[in-house]
C-alpha cells in the first residue's frame, strides 16, 4: 500500500511517478471498498468512469487535491485518501512557514547582537 506521508516532504515536484502512486492508491481503495461492501459494483463503475475521464488531465498538486476532493465528495470511500494528500500538502506548507519564521527570528537576534 502506498503511504503518501512517507514521501520526502522536501520533494514538492509533481511527477508522473507520484501521480501513478495516487492512481494505484485509488484502485486499492475501490477494491477494498467493494470487498467490504462499502460501495456497490454500479457505484464503483461510476467512480472508475469519473477517474478515467479526469485523471489524465491533472498536471499539478493543486489540481490533484481538487480532483480528490470532488471524488471523495461523490464517493466517500475515497475520503481518507483525499485527507491524507491534502493533510500532507498542508503540513509541507506549515513547515515552510515555520522555517521562514525561524529564519526571521534568527536574523532579528543577530541584528540585536550587532
Amino acid at each position: 500500500m502506498f503511504h503518501y506521508e512517507s514521501m520526502d516532504n522536501s520533494n514538492q515536484v509533481f511527477t508522473q511517478e507520484f501521480k501513478d502512486q495516487i492512481y494505484a492508491e485509488m484502485a486499492e481503495t475501490i477494491i477494498s471498498a467493494l470487498e467490504s461492501a462499502q460501495i456497490t459494483v454500479e457505484e464503483s463503475e461510476k467512480s472508475a468512469a469519473f477517474v478515467v475521464e479526469k485523471f489524465d488531465q491533472i498536471t499539478s498538486k493543486e489540481q490533484l487535491i481538487s480532483f480528490l476532493e470532488e471524488l471523495s465528495n461523490a464517493w466517500t470511500v475515497y475520503r481518507d485518501l483525499y485527507i491524507k494528500v491534502k493533510g500532507n500538502d498542508t503540513k509541507i506548507e506549515d513547515e515552510a512557514k515555520i522555517s521562514e519564521i525561524q529564519t526571521n527570528l534568527d536574523n532579528i537576534s543577530t541584528n540585536q547582537i550587532n
